[in-house]
């Protein structure tokens, strides 16, 4: 598993992510999220799942 951070309005948020036969999951204190990985960069794909876990969190 890989550590990753993101910033939203000012605030960090932290979590890790893994990437298996071409699916990127995230964990977080947020939830879970998958999805396959496509054409882009695997940390871009888990930098866009966390943002979605903690909009939905924040919602």
């Amino acid at each position: 598993m890989h550590e990753l951070n993101i910033t939203i309005d000012g605030k960090l948020y932290t979590g890790r992510f893994e990437v298996k036969g071409g699916a990127v999951t995230v964990h977080s204190a947020y939830g879970t999220k998958s999805t396959q990985r496509g054409a882009l960069p695997e940390l871009n794909v888990a930098e866009l799942l966390l943002k979605e876990l903690v909009r939905a969190a924040r919602a």
